[in-house]
């Protein structure tokens, strides 16, 4: 059953890819997809081996920890199913009571814990609820996960492909096939819902925007908003400016596009400086210090070997304006070559160089008259914003590596929306690959 219950719900993963609407998309195939969705199962898979026989200490991987975890919550479901279904669902599940289950956890509460919400949590219920389909065997949990995620890159697809037609191919390489992305999108971690929760938000709005939304399309948006937020708050913070931006180009002209976009950056960074003055235990500032003093101590305490210098956050706009510039720098850059000192570091340092490489050529190959498309700045917004906030919290090289790993697919969209039509030949190889 370790082998042949992931192998039936991967199989159904394979039959939904074929069947369902959703995934005929043009550009590319059922056959790739499907193929991707295996190619995705296959490094969640390695994943798991890594973790249990590489770094054996299982209570501090990510990708056993929450899983652990999880199998807490879903006991309580034998002889307390209202225990179950409240800690699921985090209806009224604060109290004492539920002390006995969260007590077993080792990851439930944080040794260092700020008033940041644990999205911690959300990974331990998901987990706790495909428990009821997995038989508590993790592959399942990585081919649900996997399924997932893909979703959310192919609504990504969807939506881009109808801008950038004549490099599709690159498209399609860049959102699905980027090692990090099909790496870390692909485990039982919070990539894989951030993926989901992103490319389902992009879509919805799209939809929306483009008077072609139904109504399910709003609680779409909500519900993808919302998953961001109890995932990866900083994904939400990063991507919202530009959904405020994008919607008002969309809604009203597409004129004074950067304009509009520096104007709503602009308020939404005095509103974030000011909050304290209407919400005063909502300091952002102060919070994100908390969080950058967090995992510095959480480092410390577990003597990473990939710890890097940041200069201390203080509470100040004027600390945080003077710290974004090396922020940026370290998540676009790190790990370099040089400091790689595990083989995750080392793809992502080789990953890095051809990121650069590829940033370089398409500022060659730039046509500047695509630089109007309200979609450029909709997505240089979201990766600058999050490799701000990653790089700025963020103490150690291999956390920041998949930190910055949503943003990815972004950055290579923003450079394929800019390039001259010519600048990528479509190749035969890859159009066999993707068709």
């Amino acid at each position: 059953m370790f082998v042949l219950l992931p192998a039936a719900y991967a199989a159904l993963g394979i039959f939904l890819i074929y069947k369902l609407r959703f995934f005929q998309v043009a550009g590319i195939s059922c056959r790739f997809l499907s193929g991707v969705f295996l190619l995705k199962i296959l490094a969640g898979t390695a994943l798991v081996a890594i973790y249990t026989y590489y770094y054996t200490e299982r209570t501090t991987a990510d990708v056993f920890k929450y899983f652990d975890d999880s199998e807490v919550m879903f006991n309580a479901l034998r002889h307390h199913p209202s225990d179950y279904f409240q800690m699921l669902f985090g209806v009224n599940n604060d109290s004492p009571h539920f002390d006995q289950y969260y007590n077993q956890m080792n990851n439930w509460y944080r040794v260092y814990e700020s008033n940041l919400y644990n999205d911690s949590h959300t990974i331990i219920r998901f987990n706790a609820a495909v428990r009821l389909f997995s038989g508590g065997y993790i592959g399942v949990h990585t081919v649900f996960m996997c399924f997932i995620a893909l979703m959310g890159l192919t609504a990504l697809y969807k939506v881009f492909s109808a801008f950038i037609i004549q490099h599709r191919q690159a498209l399609a390489i860049g959102i699905f096939l980027l090692p990090s992305v099909l790496f870390w999108g692909s485990g039982v971690l919070k990539e894989g819902l951030l993926f989901f929760a992103i490319g389902t938000a992009v879509f919805c709005l799209e939809q929306l925007l483009s008077r072609k939304g139904k109504w399910w399309h709003w609680p779409g948006l909500f519900f993808a908003l919302a998953l961001m937020f109890i995932c990866k708050m900083y994904v939400l913070i990063a991507l919202f400016p530009g959904i405020i931006a994008y919607s008002w180009i969309r809604l009203s002209a597409n004129k004074w596009v950067y304009l509009k976009y520096l104007a709503v950056i602009a308020v939404c960074t005095i509103a974030a400086v000011n909050i304290k003055v209407v919400l005063p235990k909502d300091d952002f500032l102060e919070t994100l210090s908390e969080k950058q003093r967090d995992f510095m101590g959480l480092a410390d305490s577990m003597k990473s070997g990939s710890i890097i210098h940041i200069n201390k956050l203080e509470p100040t706009f004027k600390s945080f304006a003077l710290n974004a510039p090396e922020a940026f720098i370290n998540t676009l850059c790190r790990p370099f070559v040089w400091e790689a000192k595990s083989a995750f570091e080392w793809a992502a340092a080789i990953e890095n160089i051809f990121l650069l490489a590829f940033i370089i050529y398409a500022l060659v190959k730039i046509d500047l008259t695509k630089l109007r498309q309200p979609l450029v700045p909709y997505c240089i917004t979201f990766v600058v914003v999050l490799f701000v906030l990653s790089g700025i919290a963020t103490p150690v090289v291999g956390a920041l590596v998949r930190y910055k790993v949503p943003a990815l697919p972004f950055l290579v969209i923003a450079l394929l929306l800019v390039v001259k039509d010519n600048a990528f030949p479509k190749n035969q190889w890859v159009d066999k690959l993707l068709n």
